[in-house]
């Protein structure tokens, strides 16, 4: 195998968030997916997987010895997972312990991971639970999604795998995050040579006063004028941003639209008529917990019928250096890193 710094000189890899408890045919559709992102990135991917200190102390009534390698064992066992999906391909496993039971301490842990090891982006499974919950993605998926500094890919359980990624949907509202989110995301659309739609929704009148400079004055003005001038403001920007992604040689538009429904549910709709393989959005930020990741990006996560691709304090990247390039082409991986063989 090969060692950690060997994995911590690659920084295109994509981190994978294996759950060894999921069923494999679920695995599998998950695997098929990442290589598709993979071949695509031209990046490897590693398995990561997080466990708890705390079951290293199981009842007496296990007849388990106290003094078994269970670090070992927790090795031995995630290989033997791996080697029934199918997986030898991909780079050696990593699993990381942490001394509590909480998923949010496995998300925080896999978080500092991704980030000292420069991921590329994380991809995970998400639960999915649609009944109200402040923490309905999962514990594990939600602090992951409000936390990492890297890009995270999830997937719900009804999400449709990708054969190709040809439209990319970018709900935006064009604050300075979102900004630096779709920087993030050019490379991305680059290589799947996607196109990359601009999606804005143009709220309700009262939301549009500040914006265009007019306080108190609705009735006055009148709903349609106020909306007309909101639109062409934002239009403007939309454009503008478009603009920079042509500019990359990237396909792009922009679609600005009054809401209909709630913010997610016109995204979702948007998603459906633009045929986007990919919702792309930047998470909100702000202080801990629920205000971290707004509610309509749960919601799009939890009801997207493709994957998204979420960015909260993500890092522009930066062009690689030199010495990551003689790394690269020393390992033999300029071309096509995701296939490295387990030693």
């Amino acid at each position: 195998m090969k060692s950690n710094s060997e994995i911590s000189s690659l920084p295109q890899r994509i981190i994978w968030s294996l759950d060894p408890s999921l069923k494999l045919a679920e695995s599998k559709d998950l695997l098929r997916e990442l290589r598709i992102w993979a071949r695509h990135l031209n990046c490897a991917v590693q398995p990561v997987s997080v466990f708890s200190r705390s079951l290293m102390n199981p009842p007496l009534e296990l007849g388990i010895s106290m003094d078994e390698d269970f670090e070992g064992l927790a090795q031995k066992s995630f290989e033997a997972y791996l080697k029934k999906l199918g997986a030898l391909d991909l780079l050696p496993a990593q699993l990381l312990f942490v001394a509590a039971m909480s998923k949010r301490q496995f998300a925080l842990e896999l978080s500092k991971y991704a980030e000292k090891t420069h991921a590329l982006m994380i991809f995970a499974r998400t639960q999915a639970r649609k009944s109200w919950n402040p923490f309905r993605l999962g514990g594990f998926a939600e602090t992951l999604t409000a936390s990492a500094r890297v890009p995270i890919l999830l997937m719900n359980p009804h999400a449709r795998a990708s054969a190709k990624i040809s439209s990319i949907l970018f709900p935006t509202n064009f604050d300075a995050n979102s900004l630096r989110a779709l920087k993030c995301l050019e490379p991305i659309a680059k290589a799947f040579r996607a196109k990359v739609t601009i999606y804005n929704q143009l709220e309700n009148p009262h939301y549009l006063q500040t914006e265009i400079g007019y306080f108190g004055q609705t009735q006055v003005l009148g709903i349609d004028y106020l909306l007309k001038e909101a639109k062409k403001i934002r239009q403007k920007r939309a454009d503008m941003w478009s603009k920079l992604l042509q500019s990359k040689n990237l396909k792009s538009e922009s679609i600005i639209k009054r809401a209909r429904k709630s913010l997610s549910e016109d995204i979702l709709n948007e998603a459906k008529r633009t045929d986007s393989q990919l919702i792309a959005i930047a998470a909100e930020s702000g202080p801990i917990s629920q205000a971290i990741l707004g509610s309509h990006v749960r919601d799009l996560i939890i009801k997207a019928k493709c994957p998204v691709l979420v960015f909260y304090k993500t890092k522009v990247p930066r062009k690689q250096n030199l010495r990551t390039k003689h790394l690269l082409k020393q390992k033999g991986l300029t071309k096509t890193p995701a296939t490295i063989q387990l030693n």
